[in-house]
């Protein structure tokens, strides 16, 4: 599911496991009523529980490299993502299924500040004074910085798929994710010596 929260002028992330039967405003805020138990739920303007950090998580689409047979191994990954003063972020490179032969991961504090990139974004539609803003950012989130990270992987680490996972547990955490992508070392590897069958 997919939310636009017409007040705060923002997306929420996509949220697998809400049964929603309906959306209403009360007053300044987002509520639904679940479709299964007979509770009705509030969207949070605030980014903390009660004053402190909960967990926000993401999982990205299982890349196959365009072959999904063959194996494969990758020396360096990299991740794009825009993050607050608050975000300190925790990637999970899975290997194969939800990290099934490996992961690798890595943590990247909000006040490392050497991976923050110049915050100002090219507006190829010229719909803002000197081409400041891209077509559909998210206005009320400007104090975001994007921030690039790379990171090694194990070479000698094979899989057939990869898949990355990211996210926050500090409160006040706010963040975007944008991309990511490996540098791949070898491809077309013997497969693993566990996952033949032996014919007889």
């Amino acid at each position: 599911m997919l939310v636009y929260d017409l007040i705060r002028r923002e997306w929420y992330p996509p949220i697998v496991g809400w049964n929603v039967s309906n959306w209403a405003i009360n007053g300044s805020d987002l509520v639904w009523a679940d479709s299964y138990t007979p509770n009705v739920w509030r969207m949070s303007s605030d980014r903390t529980d009660d004053g402190l950090g909960f967990v926000s998580l993401f999982r990205t689409w299982q890349e196959s490299f365009g072959d999904a047979v063959k194996l494969k191994s990758a020396d360096l990954c990299f991740v794009e993502y825009n993050g607050n003063t608050n975000a300190d972020m925790k990637f999970t490179v899975l290997y194969d299924d939800d990290g099934y032969t490996g992961k690798t991961q890595i943590t990247v504090l909000a006040s490392e500040t050497n991976f923050i990139y110049n915050s100002a974004t090219l507006n190829t539609f010229g719909a803002s004074v000197f081409a400041t803003e891209i077509f559909g950012t998210n206005v009320a989130a400007a104090n975001l910085k994007k921030r690039r990270v790379y990171f090694d992987l194990k070479s000698d680490k094979e899989f057939h798929i990869l898949a990355l996972e990211g996210g926050s547990e500090k409160e006040g955490a706010n963040y975007e994710f944008v991309r990511w992508g490996v540098r791949l070392a070898e491809i077309g590897l013997e497969p693993l010596l566990k996952l033949k069958k032996a014919i007889v």
